[in-house]
């Protein structure tokens, strides 16, 4: 209780995503050598995730809209009607969004509880599938894992958090004893699985 300044309690509910990052951030904090940052924690669960971002490019609408001569010589970066940025970047948990649950009730009058194959969860990370980001700026964004960890933690977004209350989405991800990502995720890595539910 004092090491997480008492935001986890025993007896009190809390959010098994945020005590696990917790838990291996302050792990890693004390367990890391001098040298290069690095720890066992990091050594055991840090993968890196390729991120493709896709921006509108503001000026290249407007000067179409004004109707300026889109004949002119111009360079690709500045007036193109994307911008493209890519980063690599560190990740010790894989969030998966689940599909949002369906609003009718089925021909019994009783609510479906949907369940999606764990694969089709992780196309995102493919690096293929679009996803649409509205914050901080309207993007389409493509991820792709380029090198796995030795144990691959995943945990499904089932909470969203909108002005009124938190919903939770009762979709149900299928996964299987043994789970191949070798050949999915573009690794020749073998990696343990950790899913956090």
């Amino acid at each position: 209780m004092k090491a997480s300044k008492k935001r986890f309690r025993i007896g009190a509910q809390s959010d098994p995503v945020e005590f696990m990052s917790w838990l291996l951030n302050t792990l890693h904090g004390d367990l890391r050598t001098s040298k290069k940052n690095s720890s066992i924690i990091y050594n055991c669960f840090q993968g890196e995730l390729e991120v493709v971002k896709e921006i509108p490019n503001k000026g290249f609408f407007e000067k179409r809209e004004n109707g300026d001569d889109q004949n002119k010589a111009t360079t690709a970066d500045e007036h193109a009607d994307v911008i493209l940025e890519t980063c690599r970047m560190p990740f010790l948990m894989l969030g998966l969004d689940l599909p949002p649950p369906p609003l009718f009730k089925d021909v019994m009058e009783k609510n479906i509880i949907p369940q999606v194959p764990l694969f089709n969860i992780l196309k995102k990370f493919d690096g293929e599938l679009v996803t649409e980001v509205v914050r901080p700026r309207i993007a389409r964004m493509r991820y792709r894992v380029t090198r796995l960890p030795q144990y691959l933690i995943l945990h499904m977004r089932r909470f969203t958090k909108n002005n009124f209350f938190i919903e939770k989405n009762p979709t149900l991800g299928e996964f299987y004893a043994f789970l191949n990502v070798i050949g999915f995720l573009n690794s020749s890595k073998k990696a343990g699985i950790l899913l956090i539910r």
